[in-house]
């Protein structure tokens, strides 16, 4: 599992690889869309070629197993009322990776599951490039996110998790990369929840099984079941988080997002900066590191 860490010297260059080359063709790409539909003025024409020109090296330069490969993304957001500056920066990742990622990848497939004491879903849809459905697929993921508001709640992570796992492409083989990402502030510890899911059952053998004991199975099973797995998990806690003392949430749901991370080994990732979301959304997905 890694860390959200600074990187060094030596992984920099390490890593500058599919992930660097992707992420630099797909700002020139976007930076080429919007000088030329959004300010056409903006840029000369002499400047706009050689955009085009860099871009199309750097679109050579692609690692052939991202430009080949399928790319699936569902996210777990928590939308209760102290994840409101998390719920803009996914706004902002989604709708940047849902008009980037499929000039990147053939087939781009993204799904969110948002969740406070009950769940709502954009279900895993195709993000076709605006060339190949006249911009369709994004408008309605667009559309979408426009409706994504922090409202006061206790949280189910017990039933977003479940919904993700079901939402995922069953038993993927090793040409589609799958990423899931958690991003709360709260793990499966309210009362309400617990009473109603049953913190604590008998498992087989009257070995008692907690409820993040099923969480954990549950992503464990999925990524058993597939050949290219990633897991992100950002954990968004604050010293306020709907009255809740800071320490002991801290204290109970960290080691449980990490622990949600490790599933994964090298391709888990456990942060906490939520100002970063995108970035660990592009290195999910991407298999790369910064």
């Amino acid at each position: 599992m890694k860390l959200n860490t600074p990187p060094s010297f030596t992984s920099f260059y390490e890593s500058f690889s599919d992930l660097i080359f992707a992420t630099m063709a797909i700002f020139a790409l976007l930076m080429i869309i919007f000088a030329t539909q959004v300010r056409p003025e903006i840029i000369s024409q002499e400047d706009l070629e050689k955009l085009q020109q860099e871009n199309e090296e750097l679109q050579q330069n692609l690692d052939e197993a991202v430009k080949t490969r399928g790319l699936e993304l569902v996210v777990a957001i928590d939308a209760s009322g102290s994840m409101g500056q998390a719920l803009n920066e996914l706004k902002n990742a989604i709708l940047f990776i849902g008009e980037a990622l499929p000039l990147v990848s053939p087939d781009f497939k993204l799904g969110v599951v948002v969740y406070r004491d009950k769940v709502t879903t954009f279900p895993l849809t195709r993000i076709r490039a605006e060339k190949e459905d006249n911009g369709a697929s994004f408008k309605r993921l667009r559309n979408w996110t426009k409706n994504l508001k922090p409202i006061g709640s206790p949280v189910d992570v017990y039933q977003a998790v479940d919904v993700s796992m079901s939402m995922l492409t069953k038993n993927a083989n090793a040409d589609t990369k799958q990423t899931f990402m958690l991003i709360g502030d709260m793990g499966p510890y309210e009362s309400w929840i617990n009473k109603q899911k049953g913190t604590v059952n008998m498992g087989r053998g009257g070995k008692e099984v907690t409820l993040e004991d099923r969480i954990v199975a549950r992503v464990k099973s999925w990524i058993d079941n597939s050949e290219n797995a990633g897991v992100v998990v950002l954990y968004t806690g604050s010293s306020q988080i709907r009255g809740y003392d800071y320490n002991w949430n801290q204290k109970t749901t960290v080691p449980f997002f990490k622990r949600i991370a490790e599933l994964a080994g090298e391709n888990g990732r456990y942060a906490d900066e939520t100002r970063k979301l995108s970035v660990y959304l592009l290195e999910g997905i991407l298999g790369g590191h910064l």
